[in-house]
């Protein structure tokens, strides 16, 4: 038996292993974000039916693969609900910068940042310090020369190197309009 759904008005059959190739379904026809989402939203769909969701560890593997901003929105927000019924929500991927989505304004004691790092034969877990990961280009430039100005840290080649971009960063914000994109 055949199932079909509705797509823009059109027919299209939910497609299983004996979907001839080329016959509009599900798998052809859905793109890739939107595949993602349907998978995510029948996940999250039997996490808020499971009664003992209280009692579980949920694990998410890059639940935003192929999103669009509102998806990735939309989907911070949905884990954000999730963790707080399950016993604990474990989220990994490899854009720091969903991470902080869901990181920002937890209370600190309730989130944990860790990172796998390989070293030699061995990959080793610790402590990941999301906010320096995701700082911007003129922001790391500019806690380089704070942290030089102010405790005279720092290796000398990374402080000269931060100089003229944290300046070309500052002129940029200052003065809207005046340097092109790539002019120096």
């Amino acid at each position: 038996m055949c199932i079909r759904y509705r797509i823009n008005n059109c027919a299209v059959n939910l497609g299983d292993s004996r979907t001839q190739l080329g016959t509009p379904c599900f798998k052809s026809t859905l793109s890739s974000g939107d595949r993602s989402a349907l998978a995510l939203a029948f996940f999250l769909a039997a996490m808020k039916q499971d009664i003992d969701i209280g009692k579980k560890i949920v694990v998410l593997d890059d639940p935003f693969t192929s999103q669009d901003r509102f998806r990735r929105t939309c989907t911070q927000q949905l884990i954000r609900q999730l963790s707080s019924v399950a016993k604990q929500v474990i989220v990994l991927s490899h854009d720091p910068f969903f991470l902080r989505l869901i990181w920002e304004n937890y209370p600190a004691a309730d989130i944990k940042c860790l990172q796998m790092c390989r070293s030699c034969d061995n990959t080793i877990i610790g402590e990941w310090d999301i906010d320096s990961e995701t700082q911007s280009t003129y922001m790391k430039n500019y806690s380089v020369l704070l942290d030089f100005y102010r405790d005279r840290k720092g290796a000398p080649f990374e402080i000269v190197r931060s100089i003229r971009p944290f300046i070309e960063g500052l002129y940029r914000a200052r003065f809207p309009g005046h340097f092109k994109p790539g002019e120096w």
